[in-house]
């Protein structure tokens, strides 16, 4: 699947819970993250990065109240 694919199944989801200044950030620290480990040709990075993400976003949510 290629980035924009990725993004436009992925876009819709966070789009729910993050705003958009959130949502550009996340796409600018995602596009560097990959770049320095190589995740374009690594999915497992990708997809550990992603779960990781998503997971401290729902965690710093829980904790906010």
């Amino acid at each position: 699947m290629s980035d924009a694919e990725r993004w436009a199944v992925v876009a819709p989801v966070l789009e729910q819970v993050m705003d958009d200044g959130e949502l550009a950030l996340a796409g600018r620290v995602g596009g560097a993250v990959g770049a320095a480990f190589d995740s374009a040709v690594a999915p497992e990075h990708i997809l550990a990065f992603g779960i990781d993400t998503i997971l401290d976003g729902i965690q710093a949510r829980i904790d906010r109240g």
